[in-house]
């Protein structure tokens, strides 16, 4: 396969998951908007502050509706983080997407210890209204086992298709640069023309 069609396919590859990300994204906030009171989340409180009650409701999402926004969270994310470093291999994807599941399970756990987390938080945080976010985050908050299992769901799928993404021809790791293949063939065509002198 020559180098040009390698850099376009790995282009291609990262557009798929930047688009994929960022809709994922969308999606889990018109779950968001759409399906919870405006005044549940901050989300809410800010649309609902310029542009009033929305004229319609979605609301019954049941279960799903429940854990989708664990799940797109971390889903999305890691997907727009790897786009974002489109020469990263196997290993800095894995890293990629543990980092988000980190990130996510201290926040949903968090939940478990909110009035602990918020009291350390206003000793360590200046008061402001990022810092007033949060701790009104985790004080009222809820966990739930389900939003753990939809974090690794959305992290794991996100390893999963990045992993089908960059695969090439089901051989290896596709995700070698342009210029470690340039040098793979100038090298080789150097190669060649000593043999032929020599010859």
């Amino acid at each position: 396969m020559s180098p040009l069609l390698t850099m376009r396919m790995r282009i291609s590859a990262n557009f798929f998951l930047l688009m994929l990300g960022l809709s994922g994204l969308l999606f889990g906030l018109m779950g968001y908007i759409l399906s919870r009171t405006m005044d549940s989340t901050h989300l809410g409180i800010m649309i609902s502050s310029f542009f009033g009650n929305l004229p319609f409701r979605i609301n019954d999402y049941g279960i799903i509706g429940g854990v989708l926004p664990e799940f797109l969270h971390p889903f999305a994310l890691a997907l727009i983080t790897m786009a974002l470093f489109p020469q990263a291999k196997r290993k800095a994807r894995a890293v990629i997407c543990a980092f988000w599941l980190i990130v996510d399970l201290f926040f949903e756990i968090g939940q478990c210890f909110g009035y602990q987390i918020a009291q350390s938080m206003a000793r360590i945080l200046p008061h402001s209204r990022v810092s007033e976010i949060l701790i009104n985050y985790f004080v009222n908050g809820t966990y739930d086992n389900l939003d753990i299992f939809a974090i690794w769901a959305g992290v794991i799928s996100a390893f999963i298709i990045s992993e089908l993404l960059v695969k090439k021809g089901g051989k290896g790791d596709a995700t070698q640069s342009f210029s470690e293949k340039r040098a793979d063939t100038l090298k080789i065509s150097k190669q060649e023309g000593v043999l032929e002198a020599g010859g």
